[in-house]
């Protein structure tokens, strides 16, 4: 059963117990993104100090279903223009799509921090990367974290700005 937890300090530091020492794995495309957070992995680094998040599923998927970018909103802005085509009808996503590939290849794709501030979830990762994501309202969730299994009985939801713990 889900719970409205109306506390952000207690979202935010649930968040960064999940996320913190895993490691960006991967994303899958449908009609929207799925980031893939992986903690198996960051067992094999002797230096890793693993929290007690044990308790959470090995690996994590972010469903991203509202308004998502990478790095600053500004600079992300900036870069879109610059693909805009009257071929496509939304640029963004190839966009998004590399930018995610190349964060998945670059390294050093450990998250080492998870804010949530002005209804924006920003998880940053220790190669200075930085994935923001809205909580906006959109038709239904803006976001949704759960374990690898779509019957996980672990989740966390914002739905517009507001916040669902199962």
């Amino acid at each position: 059963m889900a719970k409205n937890e109306r506390d952000l300090q207690k979202i935010t530091q649930l968040m960064s117990d999940a996320l913190c020492n895993t490691y960006f794995a991967g994303y899958s495309f449908d009609t929207f993104f799925i980031l893939i957070f992986d903690r198996y992995f960051m067992t094999d680094f002797p230096n890793c100090n693993l929290p007690s998040t044990l308790e959470f599923p090995s690996i994590l998927k972010l469903n991203l279903l509202g308004k998502w970018w990478i790095h600053a909103n500004e600079e992300w802005n900036n870069k879109l223009p610059s693909l805009q085509s009257s071929e496509m009808f939304d640029f963004e996503e190839p966009l998004q799509a590399f930018k995610l590939a190349a964060l998945r290849w670059y390294g050093k794709s450990e998250v080492c921090s998870v804010l949530l501030k002005n209804e924006v979830l920003e998880i940053i990762f220790k190669n200075g990367w930085k994935i923001n994501v809205s909580g906006e309202p959109v038709q239904g969730e803006s976001w949704i974290l759960r374990g690898n299994d779509n019957e996980s009985v672990w989740s966390v939801t914002c739905e517009g700005g507001e916040y669902f713990i199962t």
